[in-house]
């Protein structure tokens, strides 16, 4: 069974409530786990989602529920031994617009996208089709090469220090593509 949990701002970080992320980044201020409050823990209702989660909050509130209408600055956790976290974030539409051309030229979807930035890892802009070629056929000349020089060694035909020069020149012409790709 899935589990949610409720975080609200708690009583001397309240001032901060229904504010947004991003206004109260723009503003400076960073909030972490000891400004919030559990507020509420439960098992999840069959059918219930992130999205219906509102309006059981907000509407037909639990009896246990001892916080306020959820809001953008509230943390709702579902646990489901995949995603043990969920936020919700509100963007305006220059924000989204931005988001949306960032997620296409990547080619990831939007949650792998947003997973990178937050992990800060390096996103790519999606490869031209025609890099995407080179690459696999520089892998398929490798793949062909290193079976030659197995076959070579096999016979006596080459010295194992020319395999060795021919992988070291394979390994930085395929380090070259993929800087390309």
């Amino acid at each position: 069974m899935e589990e949610i949990e409720i975080l609200q701002l708690n009583r001397e970080n309240s001032v901060y409530a229904f504010c947004s992320y991003g206004f109260l980044w723009q503003k400076g201020v960073q909030l972490n786990a000891s400004q919030y409050d559990s507020v509420y823990k439960g098992t999840m209702q069959p059918g219930m989602n992130l999205e219906n989660s509102f309006a059981r909050f907000n509407i037909n509130r639990p009896k246990d529920f001892k916080g306020h209408s959820l809001s953008v600055s509230d943390v709702v956790i579902i646990r489901d031994n995949k995603v043990q976290h969920a936020f919700i974030l509100r963007l305006n539409n220059n924000e989204m617009h931005h988001l949306k051309k960032q997620v296409e030229k990547s080619g990831l979807s939007r949650e792998v996208y947003v997973r990178k930035l937050i992990m800060g890892r390096e996103i790519k802009e999606r490869p031209q089709q025609d890099c995407v070629e080179l690459l696999k056929t520089v892998r398929a000349q490798g793949h062909l090469l290193t079976a030659v020089a197995q076959d070579a060694l096999a016979r006596d035909g080459v010295s194992t220090d020319h395999v060795d020069d021919l992988r070291q020149c394979y390994k930085a012409l395929l380090s070259e593509v993929k800087k390309l790709v």
